[in-house]
């Protein structure tokens, strides 16, 4: 599939004549805001360098669809957590973004799975534009054991209310765990869950960078999918 870049949709026309309509001249000036929220506890120890490589496939992944649909298609945020959480970076030109080495990520602590979440809602829902459209994606291999400012159902209620817009995304991966289980604490959707072993997490995490494709492909024909994971 060919996609047009933002300078030859500005025109009405994209390389070989292909007409875009204004339609899809208006949703790809808006921007997809792609948030990654990492676990960094210490039980993901044996798996450094696995998560580390599927991270950076999900960067290059990021920069390939900011190339062929242009630089405002997506934004791309990072966040590790632990007992703390860390901001790696925070709406981001993906082009703009390096590839992180294990400097950037060091396993240990407990896991404080609300307050990352709750952060990350909070701070981008102050900051998107109203016609953007948000993809967060959570990643974990234990339970919630060190949140100091989240509860389940303040996380919870924060996510109902966004997926209602229409246009916030919630995606969960757990490894290791009953992920069902606690994707329904949080109020993600079934179709939004994938368990995974932990030694398989940088195949799955291959199959995300498909999803995502796919996700952004279909926006820009129109058709804003209400998950991340699921085909509807």
């Amino acid at each position: 599939m060919h996609f047009c870049k933002l300078a030859e949709i500005s025109t009405g026309f994209c390389s070989g004549g292909t007409f875009v309509s204004n339609f899809k001249i208006y949703v790809m000036k808006t921007t997809t805001h792609y948030i990654l929220i990492m676990d960094e506890s210490s039980s993901m120890s044996n798996v450094k360098q696995e998560t580390l490589t599927s991270l950076n496939e999900q960067i290059e992944n990021c920069r390939k669809i900011a190339r062929e649909m242009g630089e405002e298609a997506i934004s791309l945020s990072l966040s590790f957590f632990n007992t703390h959480v860390r901001k790696v970076f925070v709406r981001q030109n993906p082009a703009r973004v390096g590839l992180l080495t294990s400097v950037d990520y060091k396993p240990g602590g407990y896991t404080a799975l609300l307050d990352a979440v709750g952060m990350s809602i909070q701070e981008t829902e102050a900051k998107v534009l109203p016609n953007d459209d948000v993809v967060m994606l959570v990643l974990t291999d234990g339970q919630e054991n060190a949140s100091q400012f989240f509860t389940f159902r303040q996380i919870a209620q924060q996510i109902e209310r966004l997926k209602a817009t229409g246009k916030w995304t919630f995606s969960f991966m757990g490894a290791d765990i009953d992920a069902w289980d606690l994707a329904s604490r949080l109020s993600i959707s079934n179709d939004e869950v994938i368990s995974l072993k932990k030694e398989n997490i940088g195949e799955e995490m291959k199959n995300v960078q498909s999803y995502m494709s796919s996700y952004m492909a279909e926006k820009f024909k129109g058709e804003l999918k209400t998950g991340l994971f699921n085909k509807k």
